[in-house]
């Protein structure tokens, strides 16, 4: 079993919990401990092992072009508070694509995605 070298917080639901370092770790506990310098048996990388790898960081409404260089697009939600068909049709005015004024949010956002601005 592994033993925490620090005090970590996380949330268990919505509740703070710390888990003080050599305490056992609760099950639920384990896949949130992401950082590897948490862990008492830690070893930072030498030239002959490689460091450790994260995960990959997901961003919503991004483009990643070939030469790495990251956009984030203005574009409003596609659901929810601010997603509705007027907003849209103004981010497609903004961004000089043309829609007809009886297009539906979806035909905006399907003509928006054809002009490459999301």
């Amino acid at each position: 079993m592994r033993v925490l070298a620090n005090t970590v917080y996380l949330y268990h639901g919505s509740d703070l919990k710390m888990v003080k370092a050599g305490d056992p770790i609760p099950s639920w506990a384990v896949g949130q401990i992401t950082n590897p310098l948490a862990w008492a048996d830690y070893e930072p990388p030498t030239k002959d092992t490689p460091a450790p790898t994260a995960a990959p960081v997901v961003l919503e409404h991004a483009k990643v072009t070939l030469d790495e260089t990251i956009e984030v697009s203005d574009a409003p939600p596609r659901g929810g508070p601010g997603s509705g068909r007027s907003v849209w049709q103004e981010f497609a005015k903004a961004h000089e694509v043309e829609v007809s004024t009886s297009a539906s949010k979806a035909e905006i956002i399907a003509a928006c995605e054809a002009a490459g601005i999301i």
